[in-house]
């Protein structure tokens, strides 16, 4: 069982939030979604590293992840990822 998750005996749910881990699990999962873009070689949007004011604030991976599922892969973002080979077969 991983360590963020704990089996619970009774409830609603069979599964519950380790008490270390603090924050709603969307906010967790957006940010897994968030990195593992990264980790697929998806940088920023543009301008959001230097503080622009027309940053794409609420795309994944930029600050969207606090928000999901209401967030959202820019285009250009998904077409970055469909020339993935770990996306796509050659």
């Amino acid at each position: 069982m991983s360590a963020g998750v704990q089996r619970c005996t009774g409830g609603r749910s069979a599964w519950r939030r380790h008490p270390s881990v603090s924050g709603p699990a969307n906010r967790w999962i957006g940010g897994a979604g968030h990195e593992l873009a990264h980790a697929l070689y998806v940088p920023h949007p543009p301008g959001c590293d230097e503080g622009e004011s027309d940053c794409d604030t609420w795309a994944l991976t930029w600050a969207g992840y606090v928000n999901y599922p209401h967030t959202y892969l820019r285009d250009d973002e998904k077409a970055l990822l469909l020339e993935s080979s770990f996306i796509t077969q050659p």
